[in-house]
């Protein structure tokens, strides 16, 4: 049964690594693609080893941080992007806090 899982999770970590792989940068696929993906084989099967399923998870939990790292493009300016986004989740906090507080403020004068 065990052996029937690791041959389902390596297999199925290798085709879904293969669909993640176009979210990273054309030119560090085209030169670094075939060791990546071998790489990221040799890794899943080592996680599986050492530490079974939850390794496996552990190591795709790392994948979303691996891709956005790889994204880093020194010429965009970060802050003219993350300002805005933390302007609007900001806000959207604010007036959540106040609908809730209002919310419970109706139902104590009742």
């Amino acid at each position: 049964m065990r052996t029937r899982v690791r041959a389902f999770a390596l297999k199925a970590s290798r085709r879904v690594f293969r669909l993640v792989m176009p979210l990273y940068p054309a030119v560090l696929r085209r030169e670094f693609g075939a060791e990546m993906a071998e790489v990221f084989e040799q890794r899943t099967q080592d996680e599986w080893e050492q530490h079974g399923l939850t390794g496996v998870a552990r190591l795709w939990a790392g994948i979303p941080v691996d891709v956005v790292q790889s994204l880093r493009i020194p010429e965009i300016e970060w802050r003219s992007i993350f300002v805005p986004i933390f302007s609007v989740v900001g806000s959207f906090a604010l007036f959540v806090l106040f609908f809730v507080t209002s919310h419970l403020a109706a139902h104590c004068v009742k």
